[in-house]
């Protein structure tokens, strides 16, 4: 909350954060997404944003303010800590006696990515990765639907967390495979699909209405998707060492090859690599959808396309 009062934060997404929230308090959720209006997050933050509009106009706190900056990092700042308390009670879960869990919570609540992100630049990360790993630890214990519903969460705080769908399809499909009832493990798969859908579909509703849903919820995240069409923007990732730092996606890394093939052809390669893991610890009896949540999120950071730095957060 200091850092958070003493810094400017990042310019841009600053101006935004304030702007959908003073918007969304005048105009309300129906009028918020109007034509030519600016606004590349999904509705699941909106609300949050909306309150800090709402405390900055009944305390009269200018742009400027400080206080500003402090309300915008508080949400985000809360689940920093409820993810260092999270790290530490899965620790020590696995070793009660051993000093790790206290040093493995102490290495996210000051882990200096995160103390940036959060409390310097503003941003929501923090909120988007707890629903995120909640939802793995959850399916860790078996426990797949209410892990579904944090996925969905997720999913309506920003889009980034559909580059962890595929860990969930896995952890859903490895259940079908050790558990007896082959049955009930199918019907689980899609109630689990269902229930993931829920929250970006219900938080959607008062923008959209129910006619309009569907589809404007599609184009919102397509969109999103598209709008940075870099091979990375300020990742610190393989494709910034081979040059891509801002470079177009259709721009030829060698040999005829685009950033965006380049990209494509990673994925592909991350994701056999979940699929040969899954399997593997299935057979060996260490299946952990935490760490194959890790594996794939820091993967897709690290060789895929469009990859902004705070991408690696939840990983």
């Amino acid at each position: 909350m200091i850092l958070a009062g003493v810094t400017e934060g990042y310019p841009y997404d600053m101006s935004c954060f304030v702007a959908w929230g003073e918007k969304l308090l005048a105009d309300g959720p129906a009028g918020f997404y109007s034509g030519g209006y600016f606004a590349d997050y999904p509705p699941g933050y909106l609300f949050v944003l909306g309150f800090v509009a709402l405390v900055r106009q009944i305390f009269a706190i200018p742009y400027e303010a400080g206080m500003t900056y402090v309300l915008l990092a508080v949400v985000p700042s809360l689940c920093d800590c409820a993810a260092a308390a999270l790290v530490w009670y899965i620790g020590r879960e696995k070793l009660p006696e051993s000093r790790l869990p206290l040093l493995l919570a102490a290495f996210v609540a000051f882990d200096p990515l995160l103390l940036f992100d959060t409390a310097v630049w503003k941003q929501i990360d923090g909120a988007f990765a707890l629903p995120l790993l909640l939802c793995f630890y959850l399916l860790e214990k078996r426990r797949y639907l209410p892990a579904a519903v944090l996925y969905g969460v997720a999913l309506a705080i920003k889009p980034q967390a559909l580059l962890f769908g595929p860990v969930l399809a896995v952890c859903f499909l490895a259940a079908i495979v050790q558990e007896e009832n082959r049955f009930r493990a199918f019907l689980r798969c899609f109630g689990g699909a269902a229930l993931a859908l829920f929250p970006p579909l219900a938080l959607g509703l008062p923008y959209f209405g129910l006619t309009n849903l569907l589809p404007k919820l599609l184009e919102k995240y397509a969109g999103t998707a598209a709008s940075y069409p870099y091979a990375t923007i300020n990742g610190f990732n393989w494709l910034a060492a081979l040059g891509g730092n801002w470079a177009p996606l259709d721009n030829t890394v060698l040999l005829g090859i685009t950033w965006k093939q380049l990209g494509f052809f990673n994925i592909l390669l991350v994701t056999l690599g979940l699929v040969y893991l899954a399997a593997h610890s299935v057979r060996e009896g260490r299946f952990s959808p935490l760490l194959l949540a890790a594996y794939y999120g820091l993967g897709i950071f690290t060789l895929a396309h469009c990859m902004h730095e705070r991408y690696m957060v939840p990983g």
